[in-house]
C-alpha cells in the first residue's frame, strides 16, 4: 500500500504529503491536478459535467477548517481553439545519462557505472546526510504507542534511514519512468509497519515528500 501511494506521490510532487494522501485515497491514478480556476483561466479547459472533485483540506481560513476541491486533467476538456494541454514532464531514454551526469555534478556523487538508477540511489542517500540527526530528534518525540517505542536510538536511526532512502529512491525512479523494483524488493519496505500511528506516519510522509521535492 505504501508503494502504491508513492506511485501517486511521484506524479504530484508539488503537493504536500497530506494533500498527496487525500488525492491517493480518492483518485490514485491522477496525473495532473489543479483547481477549477486554474483549469478555466490558465489552461482554458472546462470541467466535464458530472465530474467529482478531489477534496483537500483548506487551512487558509484561520481557525475554521474547510474543504477545497481540485480536479485531474482527465476531468477536463479543452475549450475549442483556446484549450491547452498540461506539459507533463517525462524522461526519454536518451536523456537518462544527462540526468545521471547532472546529479553527479550537482550533488558531488561518486562516479558510477550503474547509470541513472545508481545516481538516483546515491542522490536519495545524499539527501539524508545533513538532515537526519535533526529529523531523528523530532521523530523520537512521537514514538509513544508505536512499534518504534521499544527500540533503542541506533535501531530507530537504522530503520528510519533505510525506509527514507528506499522511499525517496522509489519515488524518484517512478518520476523518471524507471522500474525501482529492479533495484529494490518488497522487503525493503517492511519497516513501514513500525510507523503504525498517525504522528510517526505523518512525519515519515512529510519527510519523504520534502526530500523528493
Amino acid at each position: 500500500e505504501w508503494m502504491r501511494f508513492l506511485n501517486t506521490a511521484s506524479r504530484l510532487y508539488k503537493y504536500t504529503f497530506p494533500e498527496q494522501l487525500l488525492i491517493y485515497a480518492q483518485r490514485p491514478e491522477a496525473t495532473a491536478v489543479a483547481s477549477m480556476e486554474i483549469w478555466n483561466q490558465k489552461m482554458y479547459r472546462w470541467i466535464k459535467k458530472g465530474s467529482k472533485g478531489i477534496a483537500l483540506i483548506d487551512n487558509t481560513s484561520g481557525s475554521k477548517t474547510k474543504l477545497r476541491y481540485v480536479f485531474d486533467v482527465q476531468d477536463t476538456y479543452k475549450v475549442r481553439n483556446l484549450g491547452k494541454d498540461p506539459q507533463l514532464w517525462n524522461l526519454p531514454v536518451e536523456g537518462e545519462q544527462l540526468v545521471a551526469d547532472y546529479l553527479q555534478e550537482q550533488l558531488s556523487l561518486e562516479d558510477t557505472e550503474g547509470g541513472l538508477a545508481e545516481s538516483l540511489h546515491q542522490a536519495a542517500k545524499e539527501s539524508m546526510q545533513e538532515w537526519l540527526p535533526d529529523a531523528l530528534e523530532e521523530l523520537r518525540l512521537d514514538v509513544t504507542g508505536t512499534f518504534l517505542e521499544e527500540l533503542d536510538e541506533d535501531n530507530i536511526r537504522v530503520r528510519f534511514r533505510e525506509l527514507m532512502i528506499n522511499s525517496i529512491f522509489y519515488t524518484l525512479s517512478r518520476r523518471c519512468g524507471q522500474e525501482p523494483m529492479d533495484v529494490l524488493d518488497d522487503d525493503d519496505f517492511i519497516r513501514i509497519v513500525d510507523f503504525n500511528k498517525l504522528p510517526v506516519l505523518s512525519f515519515l510522509g512529510n519527510a519523504v515528500s520534502k526530500q523528493c521535492e
